[in-house]
């Protein structure tokens, strides 16, 4: 098992929080991009009518931002020349939060937006009145979705930037060595006491004893 100091978990765990930050206002850009009901299809992929070349560029926008969330490069994320089996990788990544936002999406498309879109109780008001409206209700609950995810941090993760190596005992008496020690263990990358991986973290210790043989005096 491969140990990392606590400066170096902590580190990693920002950059996460950064990440997903960018995850979810890249989200947030691909609705503010639409500009009607026909686009969130193909935002989405879902049962969108695409030409039989050169279609991927009307349906990349969730790839390639799947692809920053999970760290891969497009080319490993869809075959832009097969249509046959892109969506799979939505499937095989159901917890990521752009996997999410698809399920999301379809299911206020196909059911609250089109309901509404399709029932309309004004029977003079024009179809495309209707669209429209239903457009903008989509854009506005999957605006509100996105600000509603988490940072998708474990507990573990969450917590770590509350962790500090401690002195079994402090006092006034301590000594600079026994300062710096606690010091690096808390912001260098000298010791390396903690297991993280897949956002579980357990270190190999708790409090910190430091005999300190050096004489104050």
């Amino acid at each position: 098992m491969d140990y990392q100091s606590l400066n170096s978990v902590v580190t990693q765990i920002d950059k996460k929080k950064v990440k997903n930050a960018s995850v979810k206002k890249r989200l947030h850009k691909s609705i503010n991009n639409l500009q009607k009901l026909d686009e969130i299809t193909w935002l989405l992929d879902y049962h969108a009518k695409l030409p039989k070349k050169n279609w991927y560029p009307k349906v990349q926008v969730l790839y390639k931002i799947l692809g920053y969330s999970l760290g891969l490069p497009v080319k490993n994320i869809v075959n832009s020349e097969k249509k046959s089996g892109r969506i799979s990788i939505f499937n095989n990544n159901k917890q990521d939060i752009v996997s999410k936002f698809r399920a999301a999406g379809i299911q206020k498309y196909r059911t609250s937006v089109l309901i509404r879109a399709t029932d309309s109780v004004d029977e003079y008001e024009l179809k495309s009145d209707i669209w429209d409206k239903a457009f903008h209700d989509w854009c506005n609950k999957m605006h509100d979705w996105i600000d509603k995810q988490d940072d998708r941090l474990s507990s573990d993760e969450k917590n770590i930037s509350n962790e500090q190596y401690v002195l079994l005992s402090d006092n006034n008496q301590n000594s600079e060595f026994t300062k710096q020690v606690v010091n690096d263990l808390n912001h260098s990358e000298k010791f390396k006491t903690i297991s993280y991986q897949e956002g579980d973290i357990d270190s190999i210790v708790k409090r910190v004893l430091v005999i300190d043989l050096f004489n104050n005096q």
